[in-house]
């Protein structure tokens, strides 16, 4: 009885190490096979990056290694026709054509695809964060440049799309394309601050922003210490883009303080220094402000109140829109 007692137990406790075994097996397939699917997944999405708009993936197979480095061949194609498939290896900071990765080698094709994602940049700093990219094709071509047909919409609905034709040196409307005589894309081009004019506040200062020519911003900020006292900065300077990111570097602030009576009369202006330098940067709704002059700013947050171009705030530091008074602590 021992004896069958002892190799119970013996039994059993096989069957234990056996069934932890089998878990770990089975732990390390799943979490090789996690570990398989996101890096797929961030192939297919260099993939799609690497044609830029119009594609979608329609296949995804793993690759064996190469020198150590993992790759998928992931199968994209037009959203007009999918049947129109072109092979891509991807994988961890990288995407090269079938051929490129094959030792074959195909140049025109990678040039083609690299001046694709040129020409969508390019048509995106044309028409401003609020459109994006939702159809783009290449263009037959006379010469050895690559041009495209881009179409636009305005983010969140593809209701309405309007064309552009682009190169990695160009962008033009489609009626500039189809008459060579029209006016220049120079005369219409649409200054990206544009996307970022009217009032801010971080909840105790205001600030205004106004659009002056193709590519600069006049800034003014209103910062109330009550109802009577306020200082005021006005800079302008040129914006820079940098995909919906708006940079505008400044080295011409003047500040202002100001001081009215009980019945609003200007008692005392008195200009505080002139010549500041600093930035603001706009990104989606808000606004941050970095002073480099006197570090008042300290990366300060100004979020979109409204937008009233031609009711600015005034150096009472008062507006009619949503912003409120901003007086300060």
């Amino acid at each position: 009885k021992a004896a069958e007692e002892n190799t119970a137990k013996q039994i059993a406790a096989a069957q234990k190490t056996a069934k932890e075994e089998a878990d770990k097996k089975a732990a390390a397939e799943k979490a090789a096979d996690e570990k398989v699917a996101t890096a797929q997944k961030a192939a297919e999405q260099g993939a799609l990056s690497y044609v830029g708009a119009g594609y979608c993936v329609v296949s995804a197979e793993k690759l064996a290694p190469r020198d150590g480095i993992n790759a998928f061949r992931i199968g994209v194609a037009p959203f007009s026709n999918r049947s129109q498939i072109m092979y891509l290896c991807s994988g961890y900071q990288f995407c090269i054509t079938e051929s490129e990765w094959f030792g074959l080698g195909t140049p025109a094709e990678s040039q083609f695809f690299a001046d694709k994602r040129i020409s969508e940049r390019n048509v995106q700093n044309y028409v401003g964060s609020n459109y994006e990219i939702v159809t783009s094709e290449g263009l037959p071509s006379n010469d050895d440049g690559n041009y495209f047909k881009v179409g636009v919409a305005r983010r969140g609905t593809n209701a309405l799309i309007t064309y552009y034709y682009a190169s990695k040196d160009f962008c033009m409307t489609e009626s500039e394309w189809l008459n060579p005589t029209a006016p220049s894309l120079e005369d219409d081009w649409q200054n990206p601050i544009m996307n970022f004019i009217g009032n801010y506040s971080n909840g105790r200062a205001t600030l205004f922003v106004s659009a002056q020519g193709k590519n600069e911003a006049e800034i003014t900020i209103s910062w109330a210490s009550n109802v009577f006292e306020s200082d005021v900065w006005k800079m302008s300077g040129t914006v820079s883009q940098v995909g919906d990111t708006l940079v505008l570097n400044y080295n011409n602030c003047t500040k202002t303080y100001y001081c009215y009576t009980a019945d609003g009369t200007l008692s005392q202006q008195t200009t505080k220094y002139a010549g500041g330098s600093g930035s603001i940067t706009f990104s989606g709704s808000q606004a941050v402000w970095s002073d480099n002059q006197e570090g008042i700013a300290n990366g300060q947050v100004f979020r979109f109140c409204g937008n009233m171009e031609d009711e600015p705030v005034n150096e009472y530091g008062k507006h009619p829109g949503e912003c409120g008074y901003g007086y300060s602590d």
